[in-house]
């Protein structure tokens, strides 16, 4: 049980003590209130580690994006290179 849960545990337990001789109803808020908070803290818990591994795979595609541009880039280098060698060779012996 890590920090929190342990925090958590103990503030359940210190509000259910001190309320232990309040009427039913204010007992039966407290539960109720309780119940809401866990199915909130694992909503919100599943929610993130969807999150992380969301986030993992787009780390994933960005790289792999990054790759493929890098290699359009150089084909592209190399095909422009046959076009720019012809331009020099035409334009070396002219003056103008």
């Amino acid at each position: 049980m890590d920090v929190k849960e342990q925090d958590y545990a103990y503030s359940r337990g210190f509000l259910e003590e001190w309320l232990k001789s309040s009427p039913t109803q204010v007992t039966e808020n407290l539960n109720i209130l309780f119940e809401g908070l866990e199915l909130y803290r694992d909503g919100y818990n599943d929610l993130l580690k969807k999150y992380n591994e969301l986030t993992a795979l787009s780390a994933t595609y960005l790289s792999l994006i990054q790759q493929q541009k890098a290699i359009i880039d150089q084909q592209l280098i190399e095909s422009q290179r046959e076009f720019h060698q012809r331009e020099d060779e035409t334009n070396v012996g002219r003056t103008e």
